[in-house]
Order: structure tokens, then C-alpha cells, then sequence
């Protein structure tokens, strides 16, 4: 109708559904106008990025750990646009592909004649440390989220060689220290 010259209400209750690590998923409640919606932009960051007919969209291409200005504008068969409804959502997090520092001033701090002793500082990560992992003759024998653990069931009069490394919450392990 080029009579038409009500723009619809605009779009309410727009929020993220989902996401991923490229993606936001959102929905909102439809719009009313004097003779009829048509469809629906979806605006990211300003820049208009898809147009919908139904109340929901999935907008891709996006870098993960983001935060965006998502906005819905309704608009009618006259062209006719509303003032667009936005908000803010963030993708995913980006995966961690970082391993933990190696642990340092590995040492023995008390020994048996079956059992070995060992502390060792601290490592950083840049997102956490969730622990350490025990290594003796080059086979795990235990972890732990602090910063000391003792080796047992060991042979008396025996020489082992023990090694620590840390890991995150990604598995990703830093370096062995022996």
C-alpha cells in the first residue's frame, strides 16, 4: 500500500538463545503495524546483517570470546522501518590452545625406602592451572591440584627419575621438569 506510512512497533524482548564460538542465536516477540509485518532486520554492531520473516535468526560469522550490538528492526510491504530494539550478547569463548608454564624448583623434600617426596613452585596459565601431573620413569603415577605429591610403592636402594608438568582445563600440558 504506498499510502502505507505507519511503521510497525518495534521488535521486544530480543535475547541471545544460544551461541557458539561463531555464532549468536537469538529470538524476539513479533511486531504489530496498521496493515501488516513483513519481516525483521537483524543488525550486528549497526551494519545490517540478515533479514527474517519468522522471529528468530541465527546470525555466523562472528569471532568467538566477542561481545556485539545486536539489533531487530520489523518493517512492512511500504518499506517502512521501526526503530530498531538492541542488545548486547557475546559469543562463546575462545578455545584455550595455551599450556600452563612449566613448574619450576622441582625438588625432593623428604624421602623413605619406598616413597619419594616432591614439591615444586607454582605454574601460570593464561586462563588457569587445574594441576600437576606426576611422572615417574617416564609413567604418570598421579596428579594434583597442588603444588607437592609423593611417589610410593617405590624399590628401596633404587634410582628413579620422577618429572612434573602442569596441565589446564583444556588438557593442554606444559613441558616436563625432571
Amino acid at each position: 500500500n504506498p499510502n502505507d506510512t505507519t511503521a510497525p512497533n518495534a521488535p521486544t524482548g530480543v535475547a541471545k538463545t544460544s551461541s557458539t564460538q561463531t555464532s549468536l542465536s537469538l529470538s524476539w516477540a513479533a511486531s504489530t503495524d496498521n496493515v501488516g509485518t513483513t519481516g525483521y532486520t537483524v543488525y550486528v554492531n549497526g551494519t545490517a546483517s540478515s533479514a527474517a520473516s519468522a522471529t528468530s535468526r541465527t546470525v555466523s560469522g562472528l569471532s568467538c570470546g566477542s561481545t556485539y550490538t545486536v539489533g531487530v528492526d520489523a518493517y512492512d510491504a511500504a518499506g517502512n522501518h521501526s526503530a530498531p530494539t538492541t542488545t548486547t550478547m557475546s559469543t562463546s569463548a575462545c578455545p584455550d590452545t595455551t599450556a600452563p608454564s612449566a613448574p619450576t624448583n622441582l625438588q625432593r623434600t623428604s624421602s623413605t625406602s619406598t616413597s619419594l617426596a616432591l614439591s615444586w613452585t607454582a605454574s601460570t596459565d593464561n586462563v588457569g592451572v587445574t594441576g600437576y601431573t606426576l611422572y615417574v620413569n617416564g609413567t604418570q603415577v598421579g596428579t594434583t591440584t597442588g603444588t607437592s605429591m609423593s611417589a610410593t610403592g617405590l624399590a628401596c636402594g633404587t634410582t628413579y627419575t620422577v618429572a612434573v608438568d602442569a596441565f589446564d582445563a583444556a588438557a593442554n600440558h606444559s613441558p616436563k621438569v625432571s
